[in-house]
């Protein structure tokens, strides 16, 4: 037997373990997975968790399921399955993190177990300490304690699950003879049982594509482990499998589409040509192994490399081009599993690696969460390299096998200091930003979001450094600019303001939210003459000109509503929340300028529908309980 993480079908595992040792190792996995994220619990929100879960509308009340399954757009991305998921445990849980938090571990346990069960059913002798490496290693931090990337946990678990459930069927499906064996009485029920278990599996599958379109490669990768396991490929598997990868690649396609068209990955960040994004590709591919095989150390925002076709982007492909070539040089000699654990990773992490268009690549190329699935390729090489090599020093040695396993043991020490090193940098905002900048100091983005969680902490002179330093960049300078101008006037600043202010526009005329400061700095002044105002209308009319948006509509509603311009006001506030369904204060302003002008029952439902979404909210309590009064006067 070649010692390679090959195997044939007719082959008895590579580790012969006791029944119940087989049975009981996906739960020991399962377990030490959630006892070393014990501590995640305690995490807070970071990035871009406003956006998904506490500051999410559609979150909040019955019909928000019907928006997260039928209009996209309302989505910050369009996984419904991960959503919907967010819908049940807000109603759980609120705004309270630890509920979030416990969910994503697990999650995460459950797909280190059906890690081991996968690896068990492809018969790797490794397969537990696989599924250990998977459960421990550092690199899987970013995506267990972000709330955020319930979509990559999510999206794995369906994966896997899709996973043990069409295998069996494609384990039958080696040749044509297969159904032959059958008896003519059995036929028919055995018929139904593989639709019925087909079936399923195309739930399950569409589950994973509705939580992250990266599982769209599940297909290919079941193919290839058919591959790897037997030597080959039947028609039925291919017939079977090939119309399911264009399934997945048609909502991967839809799911580009919608990161173009509405997260807004277009423009000169993603302006490459096809040599270039193969220098990308290679980067990434370089970056991310090397994580896998040495991680010393985890950036939330990795230093973005220069996409130019320098040396390191020729060095990074003739690393790739070798790799290739010594896999295939393996496969040829009949070891096929390194060619398949490389497959298996570059194709399940292609998506993020530069070919197509990803908003976060304005920030970086490479990310960990990127990863999380793909990384299990990496590890099949390594942890089995590094298990037959345990028991071949066993054998030469003639030390305890127990013995032998001590270096792997000491591996997964490693990890798991590494990982606890790691997961406190994802307590808050401000942690994350801080570990980022102290690891990578030339992130603008970073001090661009540290300064605005210090803002947020009323934090203000720390915040001023870090937006001075980032205006020493030219990356987004023009958000750097207006957040200088918000910090500068909250400090009294008002010249250094409005000069931020009207630098921002001078770059980008057409970002509202300058403007819309401007208006709010200039009704800040003491000076009641009627000019102030208008001039403070006038900002507010061009942000919502160049917008349109909902902060210009909801000043100008606001503005109206405090010279008792009643009807105005409510068309204002009408817009804003137009342009933020849902959103509480809009949605009380129109409520109260209703009330105001003398039209109760259309207050009153506006108030009961505000209910629905904020129950607790007091003063919606209190304008509906005058509103019913009102209306009690005026009826029969």
């Amino acid at each position: 037997m070649p010692t390679s993480i090959s195997s044939h079908h007719d082959q008895q595992p590579l580790q012969v373990s006791s029944p119940t040792y087989a049975s009981l190792s996906p739960l020991l996995v399962a377990l030490v997975a959630i006892v070393a994220y014990l501590t995640a619990i305690d995490l807070g929100w970071i990035w871009d968790d406003d956006q998904y879960v506490y500051l999410n509308p559609l979150l909040r009340e019955f019909s928000g399921l019907w928006s997260i399954w039928f209009e996209p757009a309302k989505s910050p991305q369009y996984y419904p399955a991960v959503f919907s998921l967010l819908w049940i445990e807000y109603q759980l849980f609120g705004d309270w993190p630890l509920g979030y938090h416990l969910v994503n571990v697990l999650l995460h346990a459950c797909n280190a177990a059906l890690c081991v069960v996968i690896l068990k059913r492809l018969q790797l002798g490794a397969a537990i300490w696989i599924g250990l490496a998977f459960a421990l290693h550092p690199i899987q931090v970013e995506t267990v304690a972000w709330v955020s990337e319930l979509k990559n946990l999510l999206s794995a678990f369906f994966y896997g699950i899709t996973w043990l459930i069409w295998w069996p069927l494609l384990q039958q499906w080696y040749s044509p003879s297969t159904a032959d064996e059958s008896r003519p009485e059995e036929s028919h029920s055995r018929a139904t049982a593989i639709a019925l278990r087909f079936m399923l599996g195309c739930f399950t599958f569409s589950m994973a594509l509705f939580s992250k379109t990266v599982t769209a490669s599940l297909p290919a990768g079941m193919l290839l482990a058919c591959w790897f396991h037997a030597g080959r490929i039947s028609a039925k598997q291919l017939g079977i499998m090939l119309p399911l990868l264009a399934v997945g690649g048609a909502v991967g396609w839809n799911t580009a589409r919608l990161e173009r068209l509405h997260v807004g990955a277009v423009g000169a960040d993603w302006e490459y040509g096809w040599l270039e994004r193969m220098g990308i590709a290679a980067r990434c591919l370089v970056h991310y192994a090397s994580q896998a095989l040495l991680p010393v150390q985890q950036i939330f925002f990795y230093p973005r490399f220069d996409p130019s076709m320098d040396l390191g982007s020729w060095l990074a492909i003739a690393i790739c081009i070798l790799a290739v070539a010594m896999v295939v040089a393996f496969a040829w000699r009949g070891m096929r599993g390194p060619f398949a654990a490389l497959a298996f990773f570059v194709g399940s992490a292609f998506p993020a690696l530069g070919f197509l268009n990803v908003y976060p690549h304005r920030f970086s190329f490479v990310a960990d969460h990127f990863v999380y699935l793909p990384i299990v390729g990496i590890l099949c090489l390594l942890w089995t390299g590094l298990w037959l090599l345990a028991r071949r020093t066993a054998h030469v040695t003639k030390s305890s096998r127990l013995l032998s396993y001590l270096p792997l043991v000491l591996v997964l020490a490693g990890y798991v200091y590494a990982l606890h090193r790691h997961l406190p940098n994802f307590q808050n905002a401000i942690t994350l930003w801080e570990d980022t900048l102290s690891k990578n100091p030339n992130s603008v983005a970073a001090m661009q979001n540290l300064a605005l969680a210090y803002t947020q902490n009323n934090r203000l002179e720390e915040a001023l450094i870090w937006l001075e330093r980032a205006d020493h960049y030219d990356f987004d300078r023009y958000q750097t600019l207006n957040s200088l101008g918000m910090v500068r006037g909250m400090m009294g600043d008002r010249e250094g303001a409005r000069s931020a202010f009207e630098a921002s526009i001078a770059l980008k005329p057409d970002n509202p939210r300058p403007w819309v400061n401007l208006g709010n700095l200039t009704r800040a002044t003491r000076d009641s003459e009627p000019s102030t105002h208008e001039q403070a209308r006038n900002y507010y009319k061009r942000a919502w000109e160049v917008g349109p948006d909902y902060l210009a509509a909801f000043a100008l509603g606001t503005l109206c509503y405090e010279n008792g311009e009643l009807e105005q006001a409510s068309e204002w506030f009408a817009n804003a929340e137009a342009e933020r369904p849902n959103d509480l204060d809009a949605s009380f302003n129109l409520a109260q300028c209703l009330s105001d002008l003398d039209q109760p029952g259309e207050a009153a439902a506006l108030a009961e529908k505000i209910l629905k979404r904020y129950p607790r909210d007091v003063p919606t309590k209190r304008l509906l309980r005058e509103l019913e009064r009102q209306r009690g006067v005026q009826g029969p």
